[in-house]
């Protein structure tokens, strides 16, 4: 409703005024707006749209992180060759902008779509090289989320011994920084273990 309207007046303003990077924004923002509504293949139009202005502009890192959004609906549409594909070609710009917790982002989504298709090895060195960016880069809760990530490949690999130690450490880590939210997945993870 009152937000949406928001964004379209935004929009109509930045149109009127020809500034193409902020109408990429506003077409962003939509593109958001939509996929929290689930309205993925709106969504998916307004974050080609801002694409396509950023990369006729050279807006690199918003071109990534459409890339990246892009990448998210086809995930969340089952098509994960396509995401796949949307994502490496983000990774392939925040590598070379040299963005760690943005590569990591984008590491771990491709982890997760490995991991979704059963290529627990490659979702697991995903994960991994997340981790140790958003670790040296200071971005603990982020390192926290992709090490919850590893002990849930291990947990499909049947390691459940390898399952408790590193879910109990990745819950004490959670725990001692305030990331409940994290904390809360690790229980449900390790109750699934234990119930397996």
């Amino acid at each position: 409703g009152r937000y949406l309207t928001c964004l379209v007046s935004k929009l109509k303003i930045w149109e009127k005024l020809s500034d193409r990077a902020q109408i990429s924004r506003s077409f962003n923002s939509l593109g958001n707006l939509h996929r929290l509504a689930s309205d993925l293949p709106r969504a998916r139009e307004f974050y080609q749209q801002a694409l396509d202005i950023q990369k006729e502009l050279g807006l690199e890192q918003f071109a990534a992180t459409n890339l990246n959004n892009i990448g998210i609906i086809h995930w969340l549409q089952y098509n994960f060759a396509e995401a796949e594909s949307f994502f490496r070609e983000a990774l392939s710009i925040q590598e070379r902008l040299n963005v760690p917790v943005e590569v990591a982002r984008v590491l771990n989504n491709l982890g997760v779509i490995s991991f979704v298709q059963g290529r627990l090895d490659k979702s697991a060195e995903y994960f991994a090289r997340a981790a140790r960016l958003n670790a040296e880069a200071g971005a603990r809760a982020e390192e926290l989320f992709n090490r919850l990530n590893q002990v849930e490949v291990v947990l499909e690999s049947g390691d459940l011994r390898t399952v408790v130690t590193r879910g109990q450490q990745v819950y004490d880590a959670c725990r001692e920084i305030g990331e409940y939210s994290t904390a809360a997945e690790v229980s449900a993870l390790l109750a699934d273990a234990f119930f397996r």
